[in-house]
């Protein structure tokens, strides 16, 4: 953002987007902060809302909320707020799994797919982010 823009809230104001951390197909997740519980959250919205995709969103939500693993964000709440869908989880640190093992000078979503199939494989790094996977 630029400085002196306002971010974008969602959820009434709770949520102070700061950022993108990654998109897929049905969704962005975003770096935010809760106002309400004063700590910054990984929020995946979703971006089209018919019946099916509101179905499988929740149903994601629902199957891995439960699940407490070390090697597995934890999620928070999910949510329905002003027409929009989403949840919040434990924001991590880091890279992406394809970032860590195929490591070269730019990271993140906008990194070219040219840039990731010219990246050397880091083996060790893939057994060790493969045996955490395993786990």
């Amino acid at each position: 953002m630029d400085v002196g823009q306002t971010a974008p809230m969602l959820g009434g104001g709770r949520f102070e987007v700061r950022g993108t951390l990654g998109a897929g197909g049905a969704g962005v997740v975003y770096r935010a902060f809760d106002r309400q519980l004063q700590r910054e959250v990984a929020l995946k919205l979703l971006r089209q809302a018919s019946g099916r995709d509101l179905y499988r969103f929740k149903k994601e939500f629902r199957s891995l909320a439960d699940i407490v693993h070390p090697n597995l964000v934890a999620l928070h709440e999910l949510h329905n707020a002003d027409g929009d869908w989403f949840f919040t989880m434990e924001l991590v640190e880091g890279v992406s799994f394809i970032d860590w093992v195929r490591p070269s000078g730019e990271f993140g979503p906008s990194r070219p797919r040219s840039d990731i199939v010219a990246a050397h494989t880091d083996l060790a790094r893939l057994h060790g982010a493969l045996v955490q996977l395993v786990d």
